[in-house]
Order: structure tokens, then C-alpha cells, then sequence
């Protein structure tokens, strides 16, 4: 029965009818490389168990697959083969459905999708117009990154830190070419604020809100996009100033050997072939070009390894003045800095506050395999924007010369910009009149909960948020985030063998001896870590072949239990013995119950007190803390370790108990309920075996449903929710308190018996501290918890709330700790 693997059939999981109970879970879609690994199948696993246990809780619930299919393996991958891009992903695809099929995984595949189809890259071209409409992309040369292998530019974030291409492992190259680049600086400053609000909304963004907030920097800086002169046509001087005003007195600007305009392998000190338009004075800049390390011990910031010079600004500025003489370098006018940003705006030369250090997004590819870029050169060289009528632009139409006097463009998009908007189109994924209908938006947006790598959390999740509130200023898009709560999770690791010599070997070539790994031929001593899985370490593993050994529910149960979602996963089936005594545990229970009842089918309930309450106390406490794991916590680990707790107090009980309790009858129905989000197989067929039997309560199950049409067990309503107290989206202190007494309070009251009563303490502690309450917001889930979140002063900030839970938390120790005292002398 464990090893039992069964297919899941592709239906439609929409509900009809529940538009104010909709949720929205999605799993980062894969790129087709045509094998399923663990990391995917964590990925999905994790995500399904939320699907499930928001559908039993009676949501409208969107789980939804694709594919991220465009991109350079494919067609490097094809080329090597001889074979189409197009049949190879397409081919690769299939395969992984049919693996994906076999992973308990339930996905609404009546919404997937492709970005590599000309029906959802229609609209990923029509955002592209949008942008360029709105003047977001623009064509202009800047320096880029190159694939000296791939043959391709790269955006800087397909660069590691050690200036290697992230899919060729190449060492890239510096390179100044005319690209189409998408001014995503512009929004820098709203997305970086904008991970404050979603932090404090929800503490699942804190991760990968502080990766994006050191990638996007500090927003403390204007800036100016000034016309270069003898440069390349187009060419503009990106230069951040904190300080607009600077532009009036400006000599000359200074920049580092990194910058665009130091001239390559160049060295020392030296005055740059090339000027630069000042917008406001008129003058036309020199530029220095400063040796390594110059600017040490200037106490003036370079941004983009450039500032502006005047004598007076510095001693560095003042021998640049002295030693170079400059034509017109002193012409200084007086204007303000708002006059000064105004003027950048009317000329397209910048003028907005953004970050100190992000470039524009390049996303301009020369490969094939990829979304073709709808723009069209004339003879002169010029370039205009293909009609929307003309859309979709195909692939093979790209360089094409077009009877109306120009040609289309070669280049394709970078497959960031495939994947930065996919979420909408799983919403209405057939509309051929618009990339999704915004009622549908209104109704599931955000989403709910996002599921995937932390590797993501810098590109993707920034390009995504920015295409999401650029569709939301033109009126595309229904919310401007997209996501509602992040869920990063940890990799799954692999047991890796490293000899004497530091060379990795396979698992074959290695034995165990006394709990000491050694190589099975020359019997050395051999290091036993975890790693990440690769084939060249000898350490990775295929699903499906872990499945046909120990079965799908049980690869699933040790995924989530071994470790919570955000850590990694040392993967071993040690732990899978203790599991499966676990799941014979369940099965004992449901034995024990069903051929009672089926040898005495008449019989009444015995009441009981004592029983009774025992089971409703153990009932209450872990379907609380399994609910508010998986929906609060999002602690998959932990809802499992309930589940096992909950599996351990029926079982201690006596079994004629078990057999004649209506209390104990309402544990286990409930039990098999909640098991279906971990175990779905093994839970449907105990849920077959528990309907055989009639129920002393038939009120506990839906009659003739399936078990995924059971409703999710509910606590009673003299039962205890948590009362919780946040500031800033941390949680300060929490309290089990009756449900009746603050399920339907309002928000005064409940502020009131924080106050005086539950978390009384706390507020002193407030008090003491002078930190004022401005206001408080109440957020409930009937059943779970009630949740006060205080408006705190602007003054007030993370690191204070943090401080003040500390202080709480260490004297709410010391009251325990002498109470304790206080009980052991009496």
C-alpha cells in the first residue's frame, strides 16, 4: 500500500460560485529541461499541500502549471542535436506532464501555458509596446555584458560575483553596444518602498524583500541621462547626484576605470576622447578618467563610478582644476533643483529620484529561440514600433524585409521578460482580445502565496514587480504588487562523497563501515557531506526513481517533513521507517475504528466525560496548530509533527475506546481529512475504508462526496484561537483566549482587553518605553486567530519593535522563572 503510486488524472479545480472566497497559489513554473528533479518536486509538493488546504476551507483555489520554454538551453540543446528548438522543448514538455502526473500533484491544466506559443507571446510583445509607448525602452548604446560562448549579451544580473555567465559559466566581456534596455531605474524608489509595506503585510517577504532592497540600493540620488558628444548616436552619461543644484557649478565630471567611457587597458590619469552636454549650463563637460584608486580618500561619493568636478567641491577637484584647463569649464547659472528636475523631465534626460547603483534592464538577445522583438528599422536606421494588428511577430519573421520600406528586428528578449507577467495570463489564459480581463484580476489578484527558489528573489520577483505596477499605472493590471506572500524555499541536498584528493565519488564506489564511509576498492577514509545535487558530484537523485521504491505519498511526507520550507534538505530515506510507522499508526486507528463499528452497526455512542474531553482537548489543540501552521506559518514540517501528535493521543487511548467515542470518531475523520495534503493517496484510501462504516455523528463527513470534497475540520467554538499583537509586521506576543470572547469583537474592545487583560504586560512595557499607539487594525480568520496590528509613529522602526519584543520576551522569562521558584517551595 506505501509503495502505491497512482496517477493523477488532469481536471479542472475551479469552483463555481465563490468569488469572495478566491486564492491564488503558484508555484514558479519550470524551465522544460525535460527531467523532473527533487528541487522541482519540493517545489510543487509544497505548493499543492496549500492548494489543498485552502480548496478543503472552501476556496475558490487557482493552482496552475506552465512552461518557462524560451531560452539559450533549448537552442544550444537543439543545435547540437540537429533538431528544431521548438520539437525539443516541445518533446520535453510532454515528458515532464507525464512525471509531474506521477507526484501526487493536482494542477488546474485546463490554464497551462507556454511563453514559448505565439498565443502568450502576442502579449508579451504587446507589454513590450506598452513600455516603449510610454517611454520605457528605449534603444541606445550602454555598456553590456557579453557571452563570449552563447554569443549573447546578458543583464547584469545574469553575472555572478565572479563576473561569470550565469548559463556558460564564460568569463563575460565589457562590451559598449546598442541594445534595447527598459529604464526600470524610474521605479526604483516605488518598488524599494513598496517591500516596507509588504514586509509589514506579511513577514513571508522578509527574505527576499532585504535581498531585493540590497539589489536595488539606496534611492537617495537623482537621475540624469546627459547626451555624450563623439560617442556613439545616442549614447547618454548616466550621472546620479544627490544634489540637482551641482549641475550650475559643474567643470568637468570624473569617472573610474570601470566606467563606460575609460578607454580599454588604458591606464593613469587622462582626459577622455568624448564630452558630455550639460542640459543646464550648455557647456559641454570634459571627462577624467582617474586612475585605480584615486578616489580613496575623496570623501565625494561616486555613483555608477562617476560625479561631477568644481574646483571648489573637493582637494581631488581642485587638482583636476589645476592641472587641466578646461574651454568654458567656468559658466555657472542659478536655478533651482526642482526647475532643474523639470527640465531633465521635458527633454528626456532623466530628472527622477532613483537608485545609486541600478542600471537599466538590457533585453535585447541575439539568439532565436526567444519572444522576437516587435520593432522595425528603416533604411535610415531608425526605428519604429510594429502595429499591434501585425502581433504576434514569429520567429522565423524576425529580420524580414517588409514591402512597406523596413525590416523587422533580429534580436529576441531576454526569457526575464517571458516570465514577468505569466501570473496574470494563468487568470484568463485563452482571452485573444487582452493578456487577462481585469474582473478575472480583481477577483484572484494578488496572489495569494508564491512558491519557489530563493535564488529568484533578485531578478525575476524585481522584473516581475516592476512589469506589474508599470500594467497597473496604465490600467492593465488590478493590483500593483503581485504577490501577496512569498514562500523562498531551500534547496534539497544531496549525500556527497569527496575522497582523499578532493575528487567526488558515486555512491557505488563507497561503503559503510561503523558508521564511517570509506572507498569500497582501496578501503580509505572518505568525507561524507551535503551538497547541492549535480550530476558531476556523483549526488543527484531522480524522483521518479525514489518513488517507484518507496512510493509517491511517502517521497512526498519525507520532503516536507524533514526540514521547514525556507531551509534546505539533507535527503536520506533514514527517516522514512519512522514515517511509515507513523502512517501504520493511522491505518491501526481506522482498523480499530471501522470493525467496531462494523460489528456493532447499531450501537449507540458510550458517554463518557472523561474520554470525551480527553479527545476534544486533544482535537481542538492540534487542529488549531495545523491550520495555523500551513496557513499562518506556512510550516509544512511542523503541520506534519501535529499531525503525528494527533496520530500519538488517539493511539494511547484504550481501542474499545476508539470504537465507541463519538469525540474519538471526529479525531479520526479529521485526521484522514488533513492527511490528504501531505499523503493524498494513502488518505483516500482510509477515507474508502472509514466510509464502509456508518458514523455515530454523520454531521463529521459530507455524505456521498470524495474526501478532497470534505470540508477541512473546524474547532469548537468554546475552544481557544490565538489573540496575536503585531507592530510593523512583527509579532510582538500572542495568547490563547477563548474564541467567543474575541472572534466577533470589535476593534475597541479588543483593544481594550489586550490592554487591561491578555497581553496587558506588554502595554505596560509600552508605556514605559513612551511609544504611542496612533491606531490599530484587526485582521480575524474565523477559528484561528484574531490578530491586532498597531500603527506605530514614523519614528519608530523594525529594529525598535524587535527591541521591545526582546525586553518583553526576556521578562516574561524571568516571571515564569520565579513563579516556578515560587511552586517548587511550596
Amino acid at each position: 500500500m506505501l509503495k502505491r503510486c497512482l496517477t493523477v488524472t488532469s481536471r479542472s479545480l475551479q469552483i463555481k460560485g465563490w468569488k469572495s472566497k478566491s486564492c491564488y497559489i503558484l508555484p514558479m513554473f519550470p524551465y522544460p529541461s525535460g527531467n523532473l528533479h527533487m528541487g522541482h518536486m519540493r517545489v510543487y509538493t509544497i505548493s499543492d499541500v496549500m492548494a489543498k488546504y485552502f480548496r478543503l476551507n472552501g476556496y475558490n483555489v487557482i493552482h496552475p502549471m506552465g512552461w518557462d520554454s524560451f531560452g539559450l538551453p533549448a537552442e544550444n540543446a537543439a543545435i547540437e542535436r540537429g533538431l528544431d528548438p521548438a520539437e525539443w522543448t516541445r518533446n520535453n514538455i510532454q515528458i515532464m506532464k507525464e512525471q509531474l502526473s506521477k507526484i501526487g500533484v493536482e494542477f488546474d491544466w485546463d490554464r497551462e501555458l507556454s511563453t514559448c506559443e505565439p498565443e502568450y507571446y502576442k502579449w508579451t510583445q504587446s507589454i513590450f509596446l506598452k513600455l516603449y509607448e510610454h517611454g520605457l525602452i528605449n534603444r541606445r548604446y550602454s555598456p553590456v555584458y557579453w557571452d563570449p560562448v552563447d554569443k549573447t549579451v546578458l543583464a547584469d544580473e545574469q553575472i555572478d560575483s565572479s563576473g561569470r555567465a550565469w548559463r556558460s559559466g564564460a568569463l563575460a566581456e565589457r562590451k559598449n553596444l546598442e541594445q534595447w534596455a527598459v529604464e526600470t531605474p524610474r521605479y526604483a524608489k516605488r518598488l524599494l518602498d513598496g517591500l516596507e509595506k509588504l514586509t509589514n503585510d506579511s513577514r513571508s517577504w522578509e527574505e527576499v524583500a532585504a535581498f531585493q532592497a540590497n539589489w536595488i540600493g539606496k534611492c537617495d540620488v537623482y537621475r540624469f541621462l546627459l547626451p555624450v558628444n563623439g560617442g556613439d548616436k545616442g549614447e547618454r552619461f548616466d550621472l546620479r547626484l544627490q544634489d540637482p543644484t551641482e549641475l550650475c557649478r559643474a567643470e568637468f565630471l570624473m569617472v573610474l576605470p570601470n566606467h563606460p567611457l575609460a578607454e580599454h587597458g588604458k591606464t593613469g590619469r587622462y582626459i577622455s576622447k568624448k564630452t558630455v552636454r550639460n542640459i543646464v549650463t550648455g557647456n559641454d563637460l570634459p571627462v577624467i578618467v582617474l586612475e585605480e584608486g584615486a578616489n580613496l580618500n575623496d570623501s565625494n561619493r561616486f555613483f555608477m563610478d562617476a560625479r561631477i568636478g568644481f574646483a571648489a567641491k573637493s582637494e581631488l577637484d581642485k587638482g583636476m582644476a589645476k592641472k587641466f584647463t578646461f574651454e568654458n569649464g567656468q559658466t555657472q547659472i542659478v536655478t533651482s533643483a526642482d526647475g532643474i528636475l523639470r527640465l531633465a523631465e521635458k527633454e528626456g534626460a532623466g530628472g527622477y529620484l532613483t537608485s545609486r547603483k541600478q542600471s537599466d534592464w538590457v533585453v535585447s538577445r541575439q539568439r532565436g529561440w526567444g519572444t522576437p522583438i516587435p520593432m522595425i528599422k528603416s533604411p535610415q536606421g531608425e526605428y519604429r514600433p510594429v502595429p499591434e494588428s501585425m502581433l504576434p511577430i514569429l520567429g522565423p519573421q524576425r529580420g524580414q524585409v517588409l514591402p512597406e520600406n523596413g525590416q523587422l528586428e533580429t534580436d529576441t528578449l531576454d526569457t526575464f521578460f517571458d516570465s514577468s507577467w505569466y501570473y496574470l495570463r494563468y487568470l484568463d489564459p485563452h482571452n485573444e482580445n487582452c493578456l487577462a480581463d481585469l474582473e478575472k484580476q480583481k477577483e484572484f489578484m494578488p496572489v495569494h502565496l508564491y512558491v519557489g527558489g530563493i535564488e529568484h528573489a533578485d531578478c525575476h520577483v524585481f522584473f516581475a514587480r516592476f512589469i506589474s505596477h508599470f500594467l497597473h499605472d496604465i490600467g492593465l493590471a488590478a493590483t500593483p504588487e503581485p504577490f501577496a506572500q512569498m514562500l523562498p524555499q531551500g534547496m534539497v541536498k544531496g549525500l556527497t562523497f569527496v575522497g582523499s584528493e578532493g575528487q567526488y565519488l558515486k555512491g557505488d564506489e563507497v561503503e559503510e563501515v561503523q558508521g564511517e564511509y570509506i572507498r569500497k576498492d582501496t578501503k580509505q577514509s572518505v568525507k561524507a557531506t551535503y551538497e547541492k545535487m549535480s550530476k558531476s558530484k556523483g549526488n543527484g537523485l531522480d524522483p521518479m526513481q525514489i518513488i517507484d521504491e518507496f512510493g509517491v505519498d511517502m517521497t512526498r511526507v519525507q520532503l516536507l517533513r524533514a526540514a521547514a520550507p525556507r531551509s534546505d534538505v539533507n535527503w536520506s530515506t533514514n527517516y522514512l521507517k519512522g514515517l511509515t510507522k507513523w502512517v501504520e499508526r493511522i491505518r491501526w486507528l481506522v482498523d480499530t475504528y471501522t470493525s467496531y463499528r462494523r460489528s456493532q452497526p447499531t450501537a449507540e455512542p458510550k458517554n463518557n466525560e472523561e474520554t470525551d474531553m480527553y479527545c476534544k482537548e486533544v482535537y481542538n489543540y492540534h487542529i488549531l496548530n495545523v491550520s495555523l501552521c500551513l496557513e499562518l506559518l506556512h510550516l509544512h514540517n511542523t503541520s506534519i509533527m501535529n499531525l503525528q501528535g494527533l496520530t500519538s493521543s488517539l493511539r494511547k487511548m484504550d481501542p474499545e475506546e476508539i470504537g465507541t467515542s463519538k469525540e474519538a470518531e471526529r479525531c479520526i475523520h479529521a485526521l484522514v481529512i488533513m492527511l490528504q495534503t501531505v499523503a493524498p493517496n494513502i488518505s483516500k484510501e482510509l477515507w474508502a475504508q472509514l466510509v464502509t462504516v456508518n458514523a455515530y455523528d454523520e454531521s463529521i463527513r459530507e455524505k456521498d462526496k470524495e474526501l478532497e470534497q470534505q470540508k477541512w475540520p473546524q474547532i469548537d467554538p468554546e475552544a481557544d484561537i490565538e489573540f496575536i499583537i503585531r507592530m510593523l509586521g512583527i509579532t510582538c506576543v500572542k495568547a490563547s483566549v477563548p474564541r467567543q470572547l474575541i472572534q466577533h469583537t470589535s476593534k475597541e474592545e479588543l483593544l481594550e482587553l489586550a490592554k487591561q487583560n491578555y497581553h496587558k504586560g506588554f502595554f505596560d512595557l509600552l508605556s514605559e518605553q513612551n511609544l504611542t499607539i496612533n491606531d490599530s487594525r484587526v485582521r480575524r480568520r474565523t477559528g484561528l486567530y484574531v490578530c491586532l496590528d498597531l500603527d506605530v509613529p514614523s519614528t519608530i522602526k523594525k529594529d525598535d519593535v524587535s527591541a521591545i519584543t526582546k525586553i518583553w520576551n526576556d521578562r516574561k522569562f524571568q516571571i515564569l522563572k520565579a513563579e516556578k521558584k515560587k511552586q517548587k517551595a511550596q
